[in-house]
């Protein structure tokens, strides 16, 4: 499979995902190494709608004209709404630090509470359809946000089809998703707040959290990698990328769904995969 060229036509907002983070800023995986933490997907997402504040603009003024200009970076986040079709309430109490229960039958969850300003801090994974400006055929662009709040707005009632609207709010980040620190040789910056992707095939990003005994480590089902080699894939322990292949410091694809590492991480060690299904 080719390279994406990173020249594409894109359309629409084909899936999201809402990962929690932990105090180190990875995505939240459940303990025991066995599952694949994916975050929670926004179901039947509708769109994402990003904005990019404006760079400060500095007039130096002098004989009744404008002598010069100069530009600040901006003193505004970035900022966007995501919009989803249903209403999905025990997302919304995590998101906003407050508890969804039941009483009877009855599901309820508390709406502009004192725990406002205490939302959770999430990564943000959202991706559409695309086509390659040069070759035509489909590709799939990206915006990952490594570090942002997501605080939904409670729906009101009309005759329109209804629909759940999410805050966003990004913060900058001197680390991907996976835990690599952003470095001026690699990305040319040290902070961003969005980091855009376009590949050949659809994206994925799930993780892991190791037990020190597990070495082989499951997709999630339904997911399974569009080619089982290197090429299309990437695997980091704590931020530290693995290289491709067997034995100690590497991983590699030992099934059709399957990455098998050379060495065991140590217990609490997050192993993050990104690849291509």
């Amino acid at each position: 499979m080719t390279v994406a060229s990173g020249n594409n036509y894109f359309v629409g907002a084909r899936k999201g995902y809402v990962m929690a983070l932990t105090p180190a800023g990875y995505p939240a995986a459940v303990a025991g190494g066995a599952t694949a933490y994916e975050g929670i997907e926004l179901t039947a997402i509708k769109g994402f709608d990003v904005a990019t504040p404006d760079a400060r603009r500095i007039s130096h003024n002098g004989n009744d004209r404008v002598a010069a200009v100069d530009f600040l970076p901006s003193l505004e986040p970035v900022t966007g709404e995501i919009r989803i079709a249903p209403s999905m309430q025990t997302l919304n109490a995590a998101l906003t630090n407050v508890t969804s229960f039941t009483v009877g039958n009855i599901k309820m969850m508390p709406w502009q509470t004192e725990d406002q300003g205490t939302e959770l801090d999430v990564s943000l994974h959202i991706w559409q359809q695309a086509l390659d400006r040069d070759t035509k055929l489909r590709a799939y662009r990206s915006l990952l946000i490594p570090r942002a709040r997501a605080i939904p707005v409670l729906a009101g009632m009309n005759d329109n089809p209804g629909e759940v609207r999410y805050q966003i709010i990004a913060s900058p980040s001197t680390k991907e998703i996976w835990g690599t620190s952003l470095t001026t040789v690699l990305e040319g910056a040290t902070e961003a707040a969005v980091i855009e992707m376009m590949s050949v095939s659809r994206p994925k990003i799930v993780t892991w959290l190791a037990d020190a005994a597990q070495v082989a480590f499951d997709c999630p089902v339904g997911f399974p990698p569009s080619t089982v080699t290197g090429v299309e894939s990437a695997c980091w322990v704590d931020g530290t990328l693995l290289v491709y292949g067997s034995g100690a410091g590497k991983y590699e694809w030992t099934d059709t769904d399957t990455i098998t590492l050379g060495t065991a991480p140590g217990i609490g060690k997050n192993v993050c995969l990104w690849y291509e299904y």
